[in-house]
C-alpha cells in the first residue's frame, strides 16, 4: 500500500489469513460455527412503502423492517482471540455494498473478532433479509436515497438500547455502503470515532459522461419507467472464472450461499436506484457537505477497480484537505474492487492498515498475544 497517512495507525503485524486452497473448509468447519456461538439476528423498524417479493413467502417479521446481525466480542471463542480483553475493545458497523449480503462480510467479522470488536453488520432496505420496494429478487430499488441514513439512524437507536454499541465506534463501509458512509459521517459528524471507506462509490464507473447518465436516469423515472432494469443488466449469474484464486474461492464460497435463498440474488439496479445513487454522490461530495466531516477516515483505493471511479474518490480527499477535514486516502497496488477478497499479503497488510486504525482510538491500548 501506498500514500503513508499521517492519521495515527496503532502498530499491528499483517494478520494470518485464510489461503484460497483452504477457503470453503475453514469457513465451513471454523469460521461459521465460532460466529454462529456469539450471533444475534434483530429487526428495527423503518419507515416506507415496501412490497412482497415475487416467490417468498412473507418472513419474520414482515415487511418494513431493517435487518442486521450483531456479533459479540465478550462472547467470541476465547481460543481463537488474537488479543487480552476483559470487555470489549470497540464495535465495528460495516456496511454492505451494492447487492450484498451480511453473509459476504462472515470472514471480516471473524477477523474483527478475533482482534476483540464488536461487529454489527446491516444490510440497507432492498438488500439481504430487509425490507424491499420492488418485487423482483434480482432488482434493488430505493426510493430516496436519504432514506438509507434514516434507515441507520433507526437501528443505531435500537441497537444503543440493547446495548450493543460499545465505545470507541468504528464504521467500515464498502463500495456503494461507502457512499451511505460519507452521507452518515457528514449528517451524524460526532458519532464515529473512526471510519474506513473502502472502495466507496463516491461516482460508479459509466459508459458515458456523468451528466447523460443522470439526464437519462432523470427521464426514465419521469417518464415512468423507475423500477425497469437498467441497459447492461446481467441478472443473477454464476462469479467469472476469469479471477485471481484470492477472490475466486471467496466469490465461488459465496455464490454457492446466496444459491440457497433466492432474496441474496440481487444482481441489478433499476432505473430510481440509479438515479437516487448519482444524486446521493452528487450531494455528499459537496464542498458545504464535506466540511461537516469530523471523524478521521481512511479511504481505501483499490488499483484495479473496474466498478467505481476513483477520480471522484480523489476528488472527494482533495476537498477535505482543502477544507481541513482528517480524511486520507491509502492506494492498494494490484487490489480489485473488494480490497477484503485480495490474495493473503495484500490481505494480511490490508487488515493491519484497518485494524490497528481503530485501535489507535481506544482509550487503553490492546495487549497482543504473542
Amino acid at each position: 500500500m501506498s500514500n503513508r497517512s499521517p492519521l495515527p495507525i496503532f502498530p499491528i503485524s499483517p494478520l494470518k489469513v485464510i489461503e484460497p486452497s483452504k477457503f470453503k473448509e475453514k469457513m465451513e468447519m471454523q469460521v461459521l460455527p465460532s460466529l454462529k456461538k456469539c450471533r444475534s439476528d434483530e429487526w428495527t423498524a423503518i419507515r416506507g412503502k415496501f412490497c412482497r417479493v415475487k416467490g417468498i413467502q412473507d418472513g419474520n417479521p414482515g415487511t418494513g423492517f431493517a435487518h442486521w446481525v450483531f456479533y459479540s466480542a465478550a462472547s467470541f471463542d476465547r481460543s481463537m482471540r488474537e488479543v487480552s480483553f476483559d470487555l470489549p475493545l470497540g464495535t465495528v458497523v460495516i456496511f454492505v455494498g451494492f447487492t450484498q449480503s451480511e453473509m459476504r462480510f462472515s470472514e471480516l467479522a471473524w477477523y474483527f473478532l478475533k482482534y476483540g470488536l464488536n461487529v454489527l453488520i446491516m444490510e440497507h432496505r432492498g438488500h439481504g433479509l430487509s425490507s424491499r420496494e420492488i418485487s423482483d429478487p434480482e432488482v434493488v430499488k430505493v426510493s430516496h436515497w436519504r432514506d438509507y441514513k434514516r434507515d441507520f439512524a433507526a437501528v443505531v437507536e435500537d441497537a444503543r438500547k440493547k446495548g450493543f454499541l460499545s465505545r470507541p465506534l468504528f464504521l467500515f463501509a464498502h463500495s456503494m455502503g461507502g457512499a451511505i458512509g460519507a452521507a452518515v459521517e457528514e449528517e451524524f459528524p460526532l458519532l464515529f470515532d473512526r471510519a474506513v471507506l473502502s472502495s466507496p462509490m463516491l461516482l460508479p464507473k459509466m459508459q458515458f459522461p456523468t451528466f447523460i447518465m443522470r439526464a437519462a436516469a432523470e427521464f426514465m423515472c419521469l417518464i415512468g419507467k423507475e423500477n425497469m432494469r437498467i441497459p447492461g443488466s446481467t441478472g443473477f449469474i454464476p462469479p467469472s472464472s476469469d479471477r485471481p484464486s484470492s477472490y475466486k474461492a471467496r466469490d465461488e464460497w459465496y455464490f454457492s450461499k446466496r444459491l440457497q435463498f433466492p432474496l441474496f440474488h440481487l444482481s441489478d439496479p433499476c432505473c430510481r436506484w440509479s438515479r437516487e445513487a448519482l444524486r446521493m454522490d452528487w450531494d455528499i461530495s459537496r464542498e458545504g457537505q464535506i466540511r461537516k466531516i469530523m471523524t478521521p477516515t481512511l479511504i481505501f483505493q483499490a488499483e484495479k477497480d473496474c466498478l467505481v471511479d476513483p477520480g471522484a474518490q480523489n476528488e472527494f480527499v482533495r476537498k477535505a484537505k482543502r477544507e481541513g477535514r482528517p480524511v486520507r486516502m491509502r492506494k492498494v497496488k494490484g487490489a480489485r474492487h473488494e480490497i477484503f477478497c485480495s490474495a493473503s499479503p495484500t490481505l494480511s497488510r490490508y487488515l493491519a492498515t484497518v485494524i490497528g486504525f481503530y485501535f489507535s482510538a481506544c482509550p487503553d491500548k490492546p495487549r497482543l498475544i504473542e
